[in-house]
């Protein structure tokens, strides 16, 4: 009997450890991170719900179908319409052409339904990209007047349901604003069209014509106000055409900035309103629900304006953001236009002739000839929800969501794609269920964990204590296998998942998976029931293996100090506080980034990931700070700066490439610091690279927001290039890459430096000759002046096409090039290979030596 409750007791006493050590883990969010990543992990099995590559082959248009009992709505067994996508997907049949065992544009395919009736898409998506920076001949950002008022009219004129702006219009038309600052008081004959009125007429005409308007605001945080959130409203002259209004701010997961849920609403403290969201606002627009009760139902997690229900994530006023796919871009997940097609009408003239085809007059204006043809039978705007934002990469709105890391490659979304994303959720009425509320610990969920901890602990611990270890061991991983395909497979509406996920790997055409309803997806906490099984089986086992009744550590949860560096710069030596608006003008743009930091972090963990790139920005920002640059943020391990701006001096390019020197010199010195620590880094961190990009040019810099809460940063297409110079470093094997004109301003008698390559990046279309910064002049030693010097007479050879003498010379500079080892790139090697190339097919006349860089 004493035995017995002996045995019983150390039982008693394992669950009690587990159940004690799991709950705490959980409680101080160790399973944070993973359940994320495993969230984001559906996403990826299921793949994209419509475009290219997805497998379900869902419509985008609303397919027709016979109302036989005529209730204007679609019945189950009803005919209809079964539509394909537009797109070849990658489970449909095609003619393989040229045998390459893969489809290319142009190739038939067989495009297939999916047997489901869809309702389509209702949002598409118009962009503010680099083809509009490009063809529209204005400044940036657009004038409301000449772009924005006619981009207004035309999409009215295509007959667009609603025209939303992901756009800030807070403060008033910065060209206005330069003109009333240019006209003098005794002008007599200055007359001008307010750009802010033009614009406000544009919403006047479009509410008129039955298209809705939404506008952009925000909340914005001042420390010194009282409350000291504040909403950030269109500007005054606008609010003036009663346009409607909804919230563009976006909240990201703390533990990894993926932005996962959406606000339904906000409302401030002390404030009796409601403000709704941008996707909400147009949701409720869409339906004609114009005034509207709000009622939150706690206890069914709805949130309902009059009979719109919008199911809530837990008890919060928001909603799981279920993404149709990745980057539209990319995977054609919505419909995307570029900007400048949407303008491009015969009252309007795009920069290029040669494509000003009046793209947006086949829709709008009957007496062009391509009206009859496409019309309002293929128009693709009629009764459409429109949202307008930027893809622009110095506008810096991306942002990561569940799609990320999709296909191995980085996919970041445009801010505006969220809120399309958002939009026709909740037109779909496709929410995700949560039924333990929360998937991390929290007030709502914390019976629900409690649950689940003493339900997969009590069946661990019997399963583990199974006479037979291989049994015993066997059980617990089909336990664990059952739970993890169970909690994937209630998200993807499809139980044998794992069955065909398997299988797929070997098939060339691949089994779908089942195709989800609107609302049957449901998340099921993974990381938990599993960290459970593991933790209870593990502590159980380390019993019986060292019969000890002491607690194991089977999880190191020590953390480095987590900070999130916001640098608050005195952007004034005076005091003066920063105002409102950009300012254009000559600056120079600073990108680096640091090579292969991706391999790196792979050979670290979080906290060492966290010292070592504290360690690294710490001390390349103070260098950049010392030389009078100002610190634009942080992407990652990358380092985005600008200098010249706010304050002006005209030594900006050579404090620019001063900084660039020394912080390769400071990376040098880190390393070695770092390889003297012993086994603390692997020794890929003894030898870490970067590579930096810096262009001087005209930018426009200012600050973004209102008067009391801004951001001051850099746009243009001078931060374009810069951003480009850096990546293209790699192409070239070089760690430090600007253009002639920088240098030739930074003064080239104080540095070591060779010309590199007549560049014309993707999507420009002028070239640009870049050089390549080895160190300070005072540095240099006689290998890298012998470098310069043999290299200078190759590229001059190649340029007057002498290709054997250039060849020659290259051959002589590989030798003395820092990069020699035979894997290694290097631009001597570069510039043999091309040599030798045009040796055998020589350049068109009136070559000049430019390169096309295919990648960004």
């Amino acid at each position: 009997m004493k035995t017995k409750f002996k045995a019983y007791s150390i039982y008693f006493f394992i669950g009690t450890i587990s159940f004690l050590l799991i709950f705490f883990l959980d409680f101080i969010g160790v399973f944070s991170n993973l359940e994320s990543q495993m969230y984001d992990m559906r996403f990826k099995i299921r793949g994209p719900l419509i475009g290219w590559e997805s497998l379900y082959s869902k419509s985008k248009k609303n397919e027709s179908f016979k109302d036989k009992n005529e209730n204007k709505i679609y019945d189950l067994g009803e005919d209809f319409e079964d539509l394909g996508n537009g797109v070849w997907n990658i489970n449909e049949i095609y003619e393989d052409l040229n045998n390459n065992n893969q489809w290319d544009e142009d190739e038939p395919y067989i495009d297939q339904g999916n047997g489901k009736k869809d309702y389509g898409q209702n949002v598409v998506i118009v962009e503010i990209d680099d083809e509009s920076y490009r063809l529209i001949c204005e400044g940036y950002p657009y004038t409301r007047g000449r772009v924005w008022s006619k981009v207004v009219e035309n999409l009215t004129d295509a007959n667009a349901k609603i025209i939303v702006f992901d756009i800030m219009f807070d403060s008033p038309d910065h060209t206005t604003k330069i003109i009333e600052n240019a006209i003098s008081d005794n002008c007599e004959d200055c007359s001008y069209t307010d750009a802010d009125i033009e614009f406000s007429s544009s919403i006047l005409y479009a509410k008129e014509n039955g298209t809705d308007v939404i506008l952009a605001s925000k909340i914005a945080y001042d420390i010194n106000r009282v409350p000291p959130q504040y909403y950030v409203n269109p500007y005054k002259l606008l609010l003036e055409s009663e346009p409607y209004i909804g919230l563009i701010d976006q909240e990201s997961d703390m533990i990894d900035n993926v932005i996962r849920r959406y606000p339904i609403y906000n409302k401030l403290y002390g404030d009796s309103l409601y403000q709704l969201s941008l996707a909400t606002r147009t949701a409720l627009v869409f339906n004609n629900i114009n005034e509207f009760n709000i009622i939150n139902d706690v206890k069914n997690k709805q949130i309902k304006f009059n009979d719109f229900n919008i199911s809530t994530y837990s008890n919060e006023a928001s909603f799981l953001l279920n993404y149709n796919g990745p980057n539209s871009n990319i995977y054609q997940t919505f419909d995307t236009f570029s900007l400048s097609n949407i303008i491009d009408s015969k009252d309007y003239n795009l920069c290029s002739s040669n494509e000003d085809d009046d793209w947006m007059d086949k829709y709008i204006d009957k007496s062009n000839p391509l009206y009859s043809f496409f019309g309002s039978e293929k128009n693709p705007f009629k009764d459409k929800i429109v949202i307008i934002g930027s893809s622009l990469q110095e506008d810096n709105d991306f942002v990561e969501t569940p799609y990320f890391n999709y296909n191995n490659s980085e996919n970041p979304m445009p801010g505006v794609e969220v809120h399309a994303n958002a939009i026709q959720q909740l037109l779909d009425k496709d929410f995700i269920k949560v039924p333990t509320s929360t998937l991390s610990l929290s007030k709502s969920s914390f019976l629900y964990h409690l649950l689940i901890i003493l339900s997969f602990m009590i069946i661990t611990l019997f399963l583990s204590n199974i006479k037979f270890f291989i049994v015993s061991i066997g059980s617990v991983i089909i336990l664990m296998l059952s739970w993890f395909s169970l909690s994937i497979g209630s998200f993807l509406c499809d139980q044998l998942w794992l069955i065909k996920y398997f299988i797929n790997l070997f098939l060339s055409v691949p089994f779908t998976y089942n195709s989800p309803e609107p609302g049957q997806s449901i998340m099921l906490p993974v990381v938990l029931p599993l960290s459970s099984i593991l933790i209870t089986f593990g502590i159980n086992l380390s019993y019986k293996l060292f019969k000890e009744q002491s607690d194991k550590n089977f999880l190191k949860d020590t953390f480095g100090k987590y900070v999130s560096p916001k640098l608050i710069d005195d952007m004034y030596a005076n005091k003066k506080l920063p105002e409102l608006g950009g300012e254009s003008g000559i600056r120079t743009a600073f990108f680096s980034d640091l090579q292969s930091f991706s391999t790196i972090s792979e050979q670290l963990t979080s906290k060492e990931l966290v010292d070592l790139l504290n360690e690294f920005l710490s001390s390349q920002t103070e260098i950049i700070l010392n030389n009078k640059g100002t610190l634009d943020k942080y992407e990652g391990d990358a380092i985005l700066s600008f200098f010249g701006a706010p304050l002006f001096f005209e030594t900006h390019a050579k404090a620019a490439i001063d900084s660039g020197v020394s912080c390769q010199n400071n990376l040098v010195k880190l390393c070695k610091k770092w390889a003297s620590e012993g086994e603390k880094w692997p020794e890929i961190v003894h030898s870490m690279k970067m590579r930096i990009g810096v262009n001087t040019g005209e930018m426009v810099t200012g600050n973004m927001g209102s008067k009391h809460f801004m951001n001051y940063t850099m746009m243009g297409d001078v931060v374009n290039i810069a951003a480009r110079l850096e990546s293209a470093a790699k192409q070239y094997g070089i760690y430090f890459h600007t253009t002639e004109e920088t240098i030739l301003s930074a003064g080239e008698n104080n540095y070591t430096w060779r010309y590199i390559d007549r560049v014309q990046f993707v999507g420009k279309t002028v070239w640009h000759q870049t050089v390549e910064i080895l160190g300070f002049k005072k540095d240099e030693d006689s290998k890298t002046k012998k470098l310069v010097s043999l290299f200078n007479k190759a590229q001059k050879e190649y340029y007057n096409q002498n290709w054997d003498k250039a060849i020659a010379l290259f051959e002589e500079s590989n030798k003395v090039e820092t990069n020699i080892k035979d894997e290694d790139i290097n631009p001597s090697r570069i510039f043999i290979e091309r040599a030798y190339e045009f040796k055998r097919y020589p350049p068109r006349k009136g070559w000049r030596g430019a390169f096309i860089l295919v990648n960004k």
